[in-house]
């Protein structure tokens, strides 16, 4: 549980620092402070939805061991904002992922999959998967402008149609990701976001093999609140 443990950890504390902070800064505030722009939208209403597709462009190696994985999410996530201020917002951030996609390589027709790509010995094989990261926060900085750094962390699990990284995985992986990005405030309570995310998933050894795998993705997002929020 080591590798699983230490992942949990850092995104623990990563939850951790965005309460200090929140906190620290809500109470230098003071109770005068007031928004510089009225009218609520989905960036400061207290419940808010967003789109989001997410890809691949690298892989890590803070803690994966396997290699040439493109992992595809898309879904949608639930903020619920639990304090404001000028400086900051925070909210509680829950995902649901009914599609993903993990494109590996593999030897064969067997699904034998290996840790890199050796082409023309490998080929890409493409496994699909659902999930949800029910644990969450996300703090936006300058919550009233147009233009919002955010950054944001979410833990939950993955559930593949077949073993992954490898034959001896398991098709459920635990889930982590620790996610920085920017959003463009719109009208009509709308909103549109960039970030870059580290990822990772294992199955913290619940299976022979726990070779994890890191993802350096993209994400992109479409925010909109919904009437009475």
């Amino acid at each position: 549980m080591e590798g699983a443990g230490r992942g949990w950890r850092f995104a623990g504390g990563a939850r951790i620092l965005v309460l200090i902070l929140s906190t620290t800064i809500v109470r230098a505030q003071g109770p005068g402070s007031a928004p510089t722009t009225g009218g609520p939208d989905a960036c400061t209403a207290r419940n808010s939805f967003t789109i989001v597709a997410s890809a691949t462009f690298a892989n890590g190696t803070i803690k994966g061991d396997a290699f040439d994985r493109h992992l595809v999410l898309t879904g949608i996530r639930y903020n619920r904002m639990v304090m404001k201020s000028d400086v900051l917002a925070l909210s509680y951030a829950a995902e649901l992922l009914p599609a993903a996609w993990l494109f590996q390589p593999v030897f064969g027709d067997d699904h034998q999959s290996v840790q890199r790509s050796v082409p023309p010995l490998t080929h890409t094989e493409t496994t699909f998967a659902a999930g949800a990261n029910p644990i969450g926060a996300e703090l936006m900085f300058r919550p009233h402008r147009a233009l919002q750094p955010l950054v944001g962390t979410n833990e939950g699990f993955l559930y593949f149609s077949r073993n992954v990284p490898s034959v001896f995985a398991a098709r459920f992986n635990f889930a982590l990701g620790v996610r920085l990005g920017l959003r463009v405030r719109l009208d009509r309570g709308r909103a549109l976001s960039v970030e870059y995310i580290y990822h990772h998933f294992s199955n913290a050894y619940r299976a022979v093999e726990n070779a994890g795998v890191d993802s350096q993705m993209v994400s992109f997002g479409y925010q909109f609140t919904v009437r009475g929020s």
